[in-house]
């Protein structure tokens, strides 16, 4: 009790301390109780606190069960400190309940826009000073359940929650590009730092039968999946697009939209097939619709597979890409288009061409710092350089980290890529510490073990080192039955592939027990070095 009144900025006098003691047993030794109780002895004596409570235990206590108990006893202080509560904060209370997770100032402010409760920040500080909003870390507070469950209790159907919840979602994805799910960090960025918002908003649309804000919703997400989130996440995407296009009302470009959506989740879920799929499907409605902007995105995702098997028909793609891009004045978009032509003629090893293009490409990224197009030229870069200058392949690996570290945008396939670079410096320790951090962003995705791709890092370290087991792996690679997870990581294993050469193919090929030998290697190696 003690360092709860403390925390809220009161103290509890020595003769004070038998009382304190008898109100925690009254509390049944709740931690929210007694955190909430102690919120109120800033304006309480800790006497007028335990008789407040007295009133409210004589009857809420005679139950039988200690459970039923214990929830009386937090129900009435957490009636209390709402009753204590003026009507603006506990306005912004009941909205904050509609917050699925955590929330910083920026989101209250967005999702409470027209909504009478004074100055944002100042009420905020009053619901966190009676301890009913909770620090969460990095500028971020949340609700505890219990306080999110009892102020959904009190919800206003006038002012309706959910709705302006929803509503603040969808004010921000539109203050983005049309598309730009296809080639915005920036997007991407906000999404992956407000994903369960948008699950939470889309859910109410879709109840409410609000089908273009659910499409807007999917499409903003799908940005997340492209250039930062994946696993599971992307399967379950991929599963609501495929139920959503089957509902009745849609237009060409919506579910063009949604298409479009599907195909950039089916990258990072490993589906080949629904990454053609759907872009074809996209590109004939987006043209139906008379869309510009939304064609010349599905042609760059149109590309990708195209690129595997017929490298010209792809650049045909994205020439015309670039046309509508120009045409639409989405200087991004074609930007991005561009450097998606240096990676397909990566991929094709037509690595003169691919490094002439990405020479001329280079300052007009600069110029634009950290956005898509920025971000994929220097993967490609990296990837360009990585067997024949690993000094510079390593140093634009080192910015995509840099970026990596101020942006909750993390992709698998980027932090491999690093991984790559460091191996190729044969760089032992760094290359640890990548694959390391690689195998946790895959086990947190919670459906991808990562292969084949973490074992182009031990394979590129191996050749580095001259170490015959490189072939081995790169046999692993070729013949493990799953395909990398992008065109970057699929250039790097085609040009290690010429370099070394490939075993007879095995049969089977059991990638987690190959890996494992990889990593036990790596370790060895790390003690032989004295890293």
């Amino acid at each position: 009790m003690a360092a709860a009144a403390e925390r809220a900025g009161a103290a509890l006098p020595d003769g004070d301390l038998a009382d304190a003691a008898l109100l925690c047993e009254r509390l049944d030794g709740l931690p929210l109780s007694i955190e909430l109780a102690g919120a109120q002895l800033r304006h309480l004596s800790l006497r007028q606190l335990i008789e407040r409570l007295d009133a409210r235990f004589e009857l809420l206590t005679h139950g039988r069960h200690g459970r039923a108990r214990r929830q009386a006893s937090l129900l009435a202080v957490l009636e209390d400190t709402y009753a204590s509560l003026d009507s603006t904060e506990q306005r912004l209370l009941c909205q904050l309940a509609a917050f699925p997770g955590g929330f910083d100032l920026d989101a209250v402010e967005g999702a409470t826009y027209g909504l009478d409760i004074g100055v944002p920040a100042r009420t905020f500080a009053g619901l966190v000073d009676c301890s009913l909003v909770v620090a969460a870390g990095r500028g971020q507070h949340r609700l505890l359940e219990t306080v999110k469950l009892f102020a959904q209790r009190h919800w206003n159907e006038d002012e309706d929650p959910p709705a302006r919840h929803a509503a603040w979602c969808l004010r921000h994805v539109d203050s983005y590009p049309d598309h730009a799910a296809v080639a915005s960090t920036a997007l991407s960025t906000w999404v992956c730092a407000h994903y369960q918002d948008l699950r939470a908003a889309e859910d109410h649309l879709l109840a409410e039968g609000d089908l273009s804000g659910v499409v807007r919703l999917i499409a903003a997400q799908s940005a997340a999946l492209n250039l930062g989130l994946g696993g599971t996440r992307a399967l379950g995407t991929i599963e609501r697009v495929e139920r959503y296009v089957a509902c009745e009302g849609l237009s060409a470009a919506e579910e063009a939209s949604l298409m479009l959506a599907g195909a950039l989740a089916a990258r990072s879920a490993r589906r080949p097939e629904w990454i053609g799929r759907g872009a074809r499907r996209a590109v004939e409605l987006f043209e139906q619709a008379g869309d510009t902007t939304g064609l010349s995105a599905a042609l760059i995702v149109d590309s990708w597979m195209t690129a595997l098997r017929h490298t010209d028909a792809a650049l045909a793609l994205l020439d015309r890409s670039i046309a509508l891009a120009e045409q639409a004045g989405a200087i991004e978009l074609g930007l991005f288009a561009r450097a998606n032509r240096v990676n397909h003629l990566m991929v094709a090893v037509r690595l003169a061409e691919a490094e002439s293009e990405l020479e001329r490409l280079l300052p007009l990224a600069e110029a634009s710092p950290q956005h898509a197009p920025w971000l994929l030229i220097h993967t490609v870069g990296v990837a360009l350089w990585i067997l024949t200058d690993p000094p510079r392949a390593l140093a634009s690996a080192a910015a995509l980290h840099a970026f990596e570290q101020q942006s909750v945008t993390s992709a698998d396939a980027t932090i491999v890529v690093r991984a790559a670079a460091a191996a190729s410096s044969g760089d032992v320790e760094l290359t640890g510490i990548c694959l390391r951090d690689a195998v946790e962003s895959y086990r947190l995705q919670g459906n991808d073990d990562g292969l084949p791709d973490l074992l182009l890092p031990p394979a590129l370290l191996a050749w580095r080192l001259e170490d015959p087991r490189a072939r081995r792996w790169l046999t692993a690679i070729r013949h493990g039955g799953r395909p990398t997870q992008n065109f970057v990581l699929t250039s790097i294993y085609r040009q290690l592939r010429h370099a070394v050469g490939l075993d007879a193919p095995i049969a089977p090929v059991d990638l987690a027990a190959t890996f494992a030998d990889a990593l036990a290697w790596l370790t060895d190696a790390a003690d032989r070095t004295g890293a």
